[in-house]
């Protein structure tokens, strides 16, 4: 596999794409939650807050276009909404916004190191739920 992975036709190949995404998301995340932590441990005597605001599902206009390349859109729309627990509907930018606006105020003063998810309970519940209605 790593032979494959530092081929630049494997990441070229449509093919493997989505696995990449995939992939380049995953060690990102990974590095900003890590980073987020070592971070709020190594500033915390200088009383420095470090947290991550973590979105997952926002329309932005680079999303609205992704949306635009599935065969239907609305339905594509519609099978992610479904997934999101609070409200069903996407995040909007402006609730990211706020809860930034909210971890740099005096608000969130003894909060540090923690890993915000702005996502409408889409990261956390969406599979607990779906498990809850299941075996119920």
């Amino acid at each position: 596999m790593t032979r494959r992975l530092r081929s630049q036709d494997w990441f070229d190949n449509p093919d493997h794409a989505d696995l990449t995404a995939l992939y380049l998301e995953r060690f990102m995340n990974y590095g900003l939650t890590g980073l987020t932590r070592e971070w709020a441990a190594a500033f915390a005597g200088d009383g420095v807050r470090v947290n991550a605001v973590i979105p997952a599902e926002v329309m932005t206009p680079l999303y609205a276009r992704w949306l635009q390349t599935m065969d239907d859109p609305d339905a594509k729309l519609a099978e992610i909404t479904a997934r999101i627990p609070l409200d069903g509907r996407m995040t909007e930018a402006a609730e990211i916004a706020a809860t930034v606006v909210f971890t740099l105020s005096p608000r969130a003063g003894h909060t540090t190191g923690q890993w915000l998810f702005v996502d409408g309970g889409y990261t956390h519940l969406d599979r607990t739920l779906s498990n809850w209605t299941t075996h119920s």
